[in-house]
């Protein structure tokens, strides 16, 4: 197993670049996970894969390396791996097979990509011919969310046939968390029997509230205007089209807990999956490049509808932001949004997460196209009349 570095480089020095690093990310206790024995660090335990179970008393960090095929299946080695650690799971996994592994570990993952490692923060190296992964997660504190009340916006226009099945399964699951919480269906002026059927909804659980608007449908408009009614301190708001993430709600919410300001969904980080027609990814992917090159941005995505901010950072911010009566902003909302956060200096966090495109998009390139002129006069008032993010 060895790390980056030049390709004329011995594997012994490669070896201990990674050593090296590793090292940096060591907090508290260690204990190394390893079948050979490859990695040795100074007052850290080395034990092997089968061992895993009698390291009860757990240790604030746990390395494994080159091992997570021989602990067992892929999702129960990790599970094992997390129960042990108290602060940090590192996994140092090939990115590319063995065939040596490979003839005596048949059936068994020893061969990884980045999205086997959805969560954890990841890094790719390429010494010569041998890449390797280096997966790094936090462990979070299971207390980390009491004390916290979270409240959740759904944007929603014209979704008659799914509201009430979608609503429900978000309420279920946020009741799943250790804080209180309420979600407010933002009905952007539908035109369907969604006002009728989320009243409904409103009328036999006490934890769904509903705001109904007469103008739109508004993009953002309306429901950026919506979090000043949250009695939380955490507000967060999911797309309609984004349950399918929901599975790393918890996690989204947690990064505002643990102290960033804000924390957002990302479809183009590794560790995400995205499945999407080929033309709209390929705009979205144009889209997110220029916006990091004119705006020196360095986020993977600008537009996810997946947030969660502290309540009253998104309060500040949409102030600030004022309300579109044109409705020329569009899709830039989320965008604008980033960018004044950047200029406050508002830490921001972006996730990985699983995203499927539905049939159905709010999203249509002529209506949007009025957005282009929005972002050239923000651009000139904002950046170069005030001079912004010179940075």
């Amino acid at each position: 197993m060895i790390l980056q570095g030049e390709r004329g480089e011995s594997e012994r020095q490669m070896n201990n670049k990674l050593k090296e690093y590793i090292q940096t990310r060591i907090k508290g206790t260690c204990v190394i996970v390893s079948a050979d024995g490859g990695l040795v660090i100074d007052g850290a335990k080395n034990t092997r894969p089968e061992n895993i179970a009698e390291q009860a008393d757990g240790y604030d960090t746990v390395i494994c390396y080159n091992a997570l095929h021989l602990i067992g299946p892929e999702r129960s080695s990790m599970d094992k791996l997390m129960k042990l650690a108290k602060r940090t799971v590192i996994i140092i996994a090939p990115a590319y097979s063995d065939r040596a592994v490979g003839k005596v570990y048949r059936g068994l993952k020893y061969r990884y990509y980045d999205r086997d490692f959805t969560g954890f923060d990841i890094k790719h190296f390429f010494p010569g011919f041998k890449p390797v992964i280096v997966a790094e997660k936090n462990i979070i504190p299971g207390n980390a969310l009491s004390g916290h009340k979270i409240s959740v916006f759904v944007p929603i226009f014209n979704e008659e046939k799914i509201i009430d099945r979608d609503i429900k399964s978000l309420d279920y699951m946020i009741s799943k968390l250790p804080m209180d919480h309420e979600i407010f269906i933002v009905n952007d002026a539908s035109t369907d029997k969604t006002k009728a059927i989320a009243a409904a909804i409103e009328k036999e659980n006490k934890n769904i509230k509903l705001l109904n608007y007469t103008v739109g449908p508004t993009r953002r408009e309306n429901l950026a205007q919506s979090f000043k009614h949250a009695s939380g301190d955490i507000v967060a708001f999911v797309d309609i089209d984004l349950l399918s993430s929901l599975r790393f709600f918890e996690d989204l919410v947690m990064q505002v807990a643990l102290g960033y300001d804000i924390a957002t969904g990302s479809r183009y980080v590794r560790g995400a999956k995205i499945k999407r027609k080929a033309f709209r990814l390929f705009i979205s992917h144009i889209y997110n490049f220029v916006i990091r090159l004119v705006f020196r941005t360095h986020m993977a995505d600008h537009m996810c509808g997946f947030k969660a901010f502290k309540k009253d950072v998104i309060v500040k911010l949409v102030d600030e932001m004022g309300y579109d009566t044109s409705l020329e902003r569009g899709i830039f909302w989320d965008t604008e949004m980033f960018l004044r956060a950047l200029d406050r200096g508002y830490k921001i966090k972006e996730i990985p997460i699983w995203w499927n495109e539905r049939n159905k998009t709010a999203l249509y390139f002529k209506r949007e196209s009025r957005t282009i002129g929005y972002i050239i006069s923000f651009m000139v008032k904002y950046y170069i009349l005030d001079g912004r993010r010179k940075k």
